[in-house]
């Protein structure tokens, strides 16, 4: 097959990386290019990758049909039968660019925020053939609105890219002593993200005089004013209430599967996800997650009442964290169920399921 993927957004993202891992097994038994609509971190590592990738701003609406002849170029010049996005209004971009050539449409659905209604329902029902939904959560937001044509399908990652790894050494690196119990959480700075949650409770931890440090890694990878408000919010928190020597800001970093065979607990504290790229790659390594009640997540976590707290905000964060220091069996079950859970996310296998559609749609 020849396969067109298309990418919004140029940061790495879980959206991105998750289409790198599934890149990176379907490049082995069919020809695919990406088509970005901007310059990036992501176009340099699908290069990088030996990937055909075509950049230009094709979600320009003052040139919206200059965009549907470029793209109509695009799919002649690599023959292009089958073609994939992650955002429904790019999925009915490339079904216009592709009226009367031999195309089926793709989307992967990656949120449950969609209202679609009227004209724009329509034409997203009308132009995918069939819509992958990254979990239950999606697939019901997605049947309400009367979609049929669905399914639930993971996002995936190579396994042994994270068990096969050493130790990071963020101890070291920040003057974190041996006996600290060390807590990360993993993700841009966005308030739906619920760092800041996470920072409170911290301090309410070291209130109750327990011994933790908490690293946020990670930065405001879309570089936009609203992400940077937020981050500037936690950062005054952290300097106001003299946290600066527990709540370290790491930064974005790159060696993430080494940081997560050092850490000893990951924690999810967003108001709400529709997948949750961070979590899979955590039980790959074998580390322990708690997280919010937030649909992905917690389907990830398949509602556990052990790693999944009562409450979206600070309190339920605290209380489940201090449960799950406090307990050695906890803590035991928590690593016995990332080796249970994790091979439900083989990218192998979620590769094998997209091309199998693709297959039989055709």
């Amino acid at each position: 097959m020849n396969i067109l993927f298309t990418s919004d957004l140029s940061g790495m993202g879980g959206g991105e990386t998750s289409l790198v891992n599934l890149i990176s097994v379907l490049e082995k038994r069919n020809n695919i290019v990406v088509l970005c609509a901007t310059e990036g971190k992501l176009n340099t590592i699908l290069k990088e990758m030996g990937i055909r990738v075509v950049a230009f701003n094709y979600r320009d609406k003052t040139s919206l049909f200059s965009s549907i002849l470029k793209i109509r170029k695009i799919i002649k010049k690599f023959n292009i039968n089958i073609i994939h996005s992650n955002d429904p209004l790019t999925s009915v971009l490339m079904y216009l660019s592709a009226i009367n050539l031999d195309v089926s449409n793709y989307w992967t659905c990656h949120g449950q925020w969609y209202r679609f209604t009227g004209i724009k329902k329509y034409l997203i029902k009308h132009a995918n053939r069939h819509v992958f939904c990254v979990s239950t959560a999606v697939e019901t937001s997605l049947k309400e609105m009367g979609f049929t044509k669905t399914s639930v399908s993971y996002l995936g990652i190579p396994l042994e890219k994270y068990s096969k790894v050493e130790p990071s050494e963020l101890r070291k690196q920040y003057g974190i002593g041996c006996n600290t119990f060390l807590v990360g959480t993993v993700g841009r700075f966005q308030r739906i993200k619920g760092q800041l949650k996470m920072v409170k409770a911290v301090k309410m931890l070291i209130e109750d005089g327990y011994d933790i440090s908490y690293l946020l890694i990670g930065g405001c990878i879309y570089d936009n004013q609203e992400e940077k408000e937020y981050y500037s919010e936690i950062v005054n928190y952290i300097e106001m209430n003299s946290l600066k020597e527990t709540v370290i800001l790491t930064g974005e970093k790159n060696n993430i599967p080494e940081i997560m065979h050092e850490l000893q607990l990951l924690v999810v504290p967003s108001d709400n996800e529709s997948f949750g790229m961070v979590a899979i790659e955590a039980l790959a390594s074998g580390l322990p997650i708690i997280t919010t009640p937030n649909d992905g997540v917690s389907e990830i976590m398949m509602y556990n009442k052990q790693f999944v707290a009562e409450t979206n905000d600070t309190e339920g964060l605290y209380k489940l964290v201090k449960s799950y220091i406090s307990s050695s069996y906890v803590q035991s079950d928590a690593i016995a169920f990332a080796e249970f859970r994790k091979n439900d996310f083989q990218i192998e296998k979620i590769a094998n399921k997209y091309e199998s559609m693709f297959t039989l749609e055709k």
